[in-house]
C-alpha cells in the first residue's frame, strides 16, 4: 500500500512540475521587420521579456486555404 502512494505522490509532483515550466514559458508576438543575410530583425508587439543577443526559435504560424465556390 505504501509503494502505491508512495508512486502517486511522485507521479503528481512530476506532473505538476513539468505544468508549471510550460506555464512559466512566454510566448511573444511580432512581425518581421526584414532579413539581411542570417540576421532577422523582428518588432515584438507588447510586453516581451526577450533581450538582445538572446537566441531563440521561431515557429511560422501556419495558414488554411479557404475555398470559394
Amino acid at each position: 500500500m505504501k509503494k502505491k502512494v508512495l508512486a502517486f505522490v511522485l507521479a503528481t509532483t512530476f506532473m505538476m512540475g513539468s505544468s508549471g515550466m510550460a506555464l512559466a514559458a512566454k510566448r511573444c508576438k511580432g512581425k518581421v521587420v526584414k532579413i539581411e543575410g542570417e540576421e532577422m530583425v523582428i518588432h515584438l508587439k507588447g510586453k516581451c521579456k526577450i533581450k538582445e543577443g538572446t537566441k531563440v526559435t521561431v515557429k511560422a504560424k501556419k495558414t488554411k486555404a479557404v475555398e470559394g465556390c
